[in-house]
């Protein structure tokens, strides 16, 4: 009888130490899962970041492009009327 309860008690404690290590394992699994979630969300975010500053410096370039055509139609225009009687 002893050696029952020695084995029961022994399978009890295998239990728990199993449960234990099973809730270690998802608490660490969990705990990678948000670590690469978080890193997948800086990555989005620098890519985005790097898309805004990349449209910006193209829209600043058509401005400049616009602004530098304005100019020299003016200054053909003024071209035009010097040399119109």
């Amino acid at each position: 009888e002893e050696a029952g309860e020695a084995w029961a008690e022994f399978n009890e404690r295998r239990e728990r130490e199993q449960k234990k290590e099973k809730k270690r394992h998802e608490a660490q699994e969990k705990k990678e899962k948000e670590h690469h979630e978080a890193e997948e969300q800086k990555e989005r975010e620098r890519r985005e970041e790097e898309e805004k500053k990349e449209k910006e410096r193209r829209e600043e370039e058509m401005r400049e492009r616009h602004a530098i055509r304005e100019h020299e139609l003016k200054m053909k225009e003024l071209e035009l009327r010097k040399s119109s009687p």
